[in-house]
């Protein structure tokens, strides 16, 4: 409820100033408060679904440096792997605050049977997991300041135990600019980039499966400019919108359920690319035309 009520105050003020030329810092902050509501109602659903199933949360918190180096001294076992110590255990690691580094993280962590969030720090500047091999969950989501995301040692992402939260998002990081998955092969569910402004180009050169109910979603990324899945061949549905800066789109394999129900698979292509930067370039068009329009009325 304390949670809501920040987000309440977060959100009320926008609709105090009215002017056009605020609208921009208006976006921003209604999406970072979109962004604390979904990440709360869905700690708060996994959270119900565990208890109804039978599962507990055990929740390790770090908001400083030290918390962290304390939570990796005495929680990760020394080989790094980290699972369950029972079958109705749910491992939550979440990493916020003023943490700066996760080297410590990185030097132990190999593999994580659970949770792994990374949310709405105000110090981090990279993330560098680039020795983790496996995690069942993962969210980068609203980090102030991370401009890099380093997970060139992840293969895996989901687990047959746990699949209904078996993701990979990477959400809301106004300053990121670089994302590596350069060993990333299976993906148990689905794949989230949504609303990275900085971010050119993203790619998953190894990526070749992904579950029977994945979807790949790439949203709102103004500067992406290349998508690059060489070896992806399925996916159940996949959705890019307002990435108007797209430009490459490489994924020559890959075969996708038709909207339309009844209808034949078919491969995308680059006419599906061509099409779709038609529609942005109209898109465009209708909001500058919106602008102009709104400078007018307001006399800017």
């Amino acid at each position: 409820i304390k949670s809501l009520c920040a987000l309440a105050a977060m959100v009320m003020p926008l609709n105090e100033c009215a002017s056009p030329s605020s609208s921009s810092a208006r976006r921003r902050r209604v999406r970072a408060a979109l962004a604390l509501a979904l990440a709360l109602a869905f700690a708060a659903a996994v959270a119900s679904a565990a208890q109804e199933d039978g599962y507990y949360e055990r929740d390790l918190l770090a908001s400083t440096d030290e918390e962290l180096r304390a939570l990796v001294d005495n929680d990760i076992p020394g080989d790094g792997l980290m699972y369950p110590s029972s079958d109705d255990e749910v491992i939550v690691l979440t990493i916020n605050g003023s943490v700066s580094s996760l080297a410590p993280l990185n030097e132990k962590l190999r593999k994580l049977d659970g949770t792994l969030n990374i949310q709405f720090t105000t110090e981090l500047e990279a993330v560098e997991l680039d020795k983790l091999e496996f995690v069942n969950f993962l969210d980068i989501i609203g980090n102030e300041r991370v401009a890099s995301v380093d997970l060139s040692g992840l293969t895996k992402v989901g687990s047959l135990t746990n699949p209904v939260y078996s993701n990979l998002y990477i959400r809301f990081n106004p300053l990121l600019q670089d994302v590596r998955l350069d060993a990333l092969e299976s993906l148990l569910r689905d794949l989230k980039v949504e609303d990275n402004p900085m971010l050119s180009a993203l790619a998953c050169p190894n990526l070749q499966k992904v579950g029977q109910e994945s979807d790949l979603f790439i949203i709102d990324n103004t500067a992406l400019a290349s998508l690059d899945f060489p070896k992806l061949q399925s996916v159940r549905s996949w959705v890019i919108e307002s990435c108007p800066m797209l430009t490459t789109l490489d994924m020559p394999d890959i075969r996708t359920p038709a909207a339309i129900e009844g209808a034949e698979s078919r491969q995308v292509t680059q006419s599906d690319l061509e099409e779709y930067a038609a529609a942005q370039t109209e898109a465009a068009e209708e909001a500058a035309v919106e602008t102009a329009l709104d400078n007018a009325f307001w006399g800017n």
